[in-house]
């Protein structure tokens, strides 16, 4: 009796493991969109900037200097000092409950579910007025800028949204 107990107990995990080699997708098994606790990427806002846009720039490494470099996709160079209208994360740079400057994420720093932001998924921010700390999505427009130095060489993060503002 003993013995089938134990079998039964081993033989438990295996139809939850199964869904993952056939390719299915959490919600196909459960009907669940997102694990518990997961923060859902917000939809891009009415006139907004998708981060798809960003996403097209790629990195690309020079091996013969061993410098990375972007590979500046033709919508992200159209943007180049214009306003545009983004939805993301705050990522504080600094502690304090009010921020000035501070990273922006397409992804939420603060969700263990989530994986990390690529470099194209993330731009430094220069807010007009400093702006209270939320782990909620924020709306906001400002100047896109790439991030280059005097020879042309990107630098730090791959973006900058200069006097932003929080929009709606």
């Amino acid at each position: 009796m003993i013995k089938l107990v134990l079998v039964a107990l081993l033989l438990l995990p295996l139809p939850a493991l199964a869904f993952r080699d056939e390719g299915l997708s959490l919600a196909e098994v459960t009907g669940d969109e997102l694990p518990e606790g997961a923060i859902p990427i917000p939809a891009t806002p009415a006139g907004g900037t998708p981060w798809s846009i960003f996403e097209e720039t790629t990195i690309e490494f020079n091996e013969d200097t061993g410098q990375l470099k972007a590979g500046w996709s033709k919508n992200t160079l159209a943007l180049e000092g214009k306003s545009v209208k983004i939805v993301g994360f705050m990522v504080p740079t600094s502690s304090g409950r009010v921020h000035k400057e501070f990273m922006f994420s397409k992804l939420p720093p603060s969700c263990p579910f989530c994986p990390a932001a690529d470099p194209n998924q993330m731009m430094l921010v220069s807010m007009k007025k400093p702006i209270a700390y939320t782990e909620n999505p924020l709306i906001l427009r400002g100047t896109f800028k790439r991030s280059l130095d005097v020879e042309g060489l990107q630098t730090g993060l791959m973006y900058k949204l200069q006097n932003a503002e929080v929009a709606k």
